[in-house]
């Protein structure tokens, strides 16, 4: 099984074997260098808010497609996402882009999504080199779900974005266009993106 230090703060390592979808414990604070590296198999990991460090490769060469990366993360190790080829969107909840290292996104796609809360700094069109979409957002990793900050319009979704992506909003049939941009985003809300290689993710607000 995955492998950890006896008070379950830091994770050492995770088998290759591993399947599908991990969800790393609550109480681990660290993520260790590679910890990751090489598990093709792994299509989602689950990190906790509370985890403050993961170091260099800790997710290169691994299966992962989308991911969510909590504030509460203060070092963000160098080729942490390297050969994560599989990879569609990561949701950064950092308030302000911290500096990233050597091949943070090296080998990656370039229609990779990255979103972060509508009101954050110094995610300019350089950093990362990928598809920033700004969203105040809060993420279920069950079900893909995403509340689009509370009392926001549909002006205040479009305002956020940083790219020429399209993006399109829906009732909650997935159908019915929401075009009047004073309509605040209600749950049920369909938030549909379409990336540059014209594939779409779509969100539901809650």
């Amino acid at each position: 099984g995955v492998l950890f230090y006896k008070n379950i703060t830091t994770l050492i390592h995770c088998p290759m074997s591993k399947v599908g979808k991990y969800v790393i414990p609550n109480s681990v604070r660290t993520i260790n260098g590679s910890a990751f590296f090489g598990c093709s198999d792994i299509t989602d990991i689950l990190i906790p808010n509370g985890l403050t460090t993961i170091n260099r490769d800790a997710f290169s060469g691994s299966g992962i497609m989308n991911i969510t990366i909590p504030s509460s993360v203060t070092y963000p190790g160098d080729f942490i996402f390297t050969d994560c080829k599989n990879l569609q969107s990561i949701h950064f909840l950092w308030l302000s882009a911290p500096i990233i290292f050597s091949g943070f996104f090296d080998n990656v796609s370039d229609s990779v999504l990255i979103f972060v809360p509508h009101n954050a700094t110094g995610y300019d069109s350089g950093w990362g080199g990928l598809n920033i979409i700004g969203i105040d957002f809060n993420i279920n990793s069950d079900n893909n779900m995403c509340n689009i900050g509370p009392g926001k319009t549909l002006s205040d979704l479009y305002s956020g974005i940083t790219t020429t992506l399209a993006l399109n909003v829906y009732q909650a049939d997935g159908i019915t266009p929401i075009t009047d941009l004073s309509t605040k985003i209600g749950t049920g809300t369909k938030v549909s993106v379409t990336t540059i290689d014209g594939s779409t993710i779509t969100y539901s607000a809650i």
